[in-house]
């Protein structure tokens, strides 16, 4: 049986990211945000959540470029999730929006 998405009503992967992607080597900052991301599945999480995330509790606030800093971590993120069927897809249209989102690679359009 096939679970639809709540959002986009399309079919969702047999496995949760969560236990897909429990296995998976990850950086410490890249395994915040893929937990992250995999929490809010199959909905997007935002820049600033994920900013929080990752700086929230560091003294000196973190670095002053949030965008750029996430934008790499999630590249190499993508890299690193790959192998086990799943990605972060490109923010396309409005400028970038600034959200993210898990997704099962066979499942994009």
């Amino acid at each position: 049986m096939s679970v639809l998405c709540p959002t986009c009503h399309r079919p969702m992967s047999a496995h949760a990211p969560v236990d897909a992607l429990k296995d998976a080597r990850l950086e410490p900052q890249c395994r915040l945000i893929v937990d992250l991301l995999a929490s809010a599945y199959p909905r997007a999480v935002s820049l600033e959540r994920i900013y929080d995330e990752l700086y929230g509790f560091d003294p000196n606030g973190g670095p002053d470029n949030p965008r750029g800093v996430v934008a790499v971590r999630i590249t190499k993120l993508r890299r690193q999730i790959e192998p086990y069927g799943w990605t972060v897809p490109y923010n396309r249209g409005q400028g970038g929006s600034g959200r993210y989102r898990l997704a099962p690679i066979g499942e994009l359009s």
